[in-house]
């Protein structure tokens, strides 16, 4: 298997308010797909995310019901940036567009500059700036 994730799929409840929160208020590019209206593609630098109903999303795994959502789920996408200052306006562009907060963008203990938040279905992002990391793969 080639190590690399070249696809991410985000299970929704509310598809228009998921789909509005990417392309509108972070200004993630759609990608203009021709077929079913319930699922949408933003491509990425480097991979794609996708968002789809969970239920239905569920259906296709094999599971008959989604699992409750619980706060934290264990898992956290990120977004690492050059500079301390990007960390900053793009945490105010997605709590703008309706993010909850979860961490303020600060200085963290492992030497870089992070800040959290959740989308609408409380899926976790986080900001960074990781010096160690950059650039990051592209």
């Amino acid at each position: 298997m080639n190590p690399c994730i070249n696809m991410l799929t985000l299970g929704v409840r509310d598809f228009q308010t998921s789909l509005d929160f990417y392309e509108k208020g972070l200004c993630f590019p759609r990608y203009d797909y021709w077929g079913d209206e319930e699922v949408a593609f933003f491509e990425l630098t480097g991979t794609w995310l996708s968002i789809y109903p969970i239920q239905l999303l569920a259906a296709d795994v094999g599971i008959t019901t989604a699992l409750p959502q619980s706060e934290f789920n264990g898992v956290t996408i990120y977004h690492n940036v050059k500079t301390p200052a990007e960390v900053e306006t793009i945490f105010q562009m997605a709590i703008s567009a309706g993010a909850k907060k979860l961490r303020q963008p600060d200085q963290a203990d492992w030497g870089g500059y992070t800040a959290y938040f959740n989308d609408p279905d409380g899926h976790v992002w986080g900001v960074i700036h990781n010096p160690f990391f950059w650039p990051g793969p592209v």
